[in-house]
């Protein structure tokens, strides 16, 4: 793993990418929607990571919850948080890209600063309309 790059990926991302949160901002419940699915992902996402030891089921079903996860964030934009949940589905895949210390060290590292600059920069959006 290569943090110095995923850093630097994570950094060149938008928080928001504007033309894609504007051309869904007003569809009714989407917001409500995306808000549920994303709480729902974290708090299983947040059990799975409260275990000492993850086993490779469990290692793998994270990498499916950073899957359900990025799919919803990217309907509105949240281009940074995206990259992240893609970097942590990649790293909880089954293969030869499966690294569970890279999949921690994500998570642990960046999910709560990503999630919190998403949610600042959508609150802003929204009171911008």
């Amino acid at each position: 793993m290569e943090a110095e790059a995923i850093h630097a990926e994570l950094e060149a991302a938008q928080v928001v990418d504007h033309a894609i949160f504007d051309g869904v901002r007003a569809i009714p419940g989407l917001m409500d929607t995306v808000v549920e699915q994303v709480d729902a992902n974290l708090t299983q996402m947040n059990a799975i990571r409260g275990f000492e030891e993850i086993s490779q089921e469990q290692l793998h079903k994270f990498g499916e919850l950073g899957h359900a996860l990025r799919s919803g964030i990217c309907m509105i934009g949240c281009e940074r948080l995206a990259l992240l949940c893609t970097k942590i589905e990649m790293f909880g895949r089954e293969g030869e890209h499966q690294n569970p210390e890279a999949l921690i060290w994500c998570f642990d590292t960046y999910m709560n600063s990503c999630l919190q600059e998403a949610m600042e920069a959508l609150e802003a959006l929204l009171g911008d309309q």
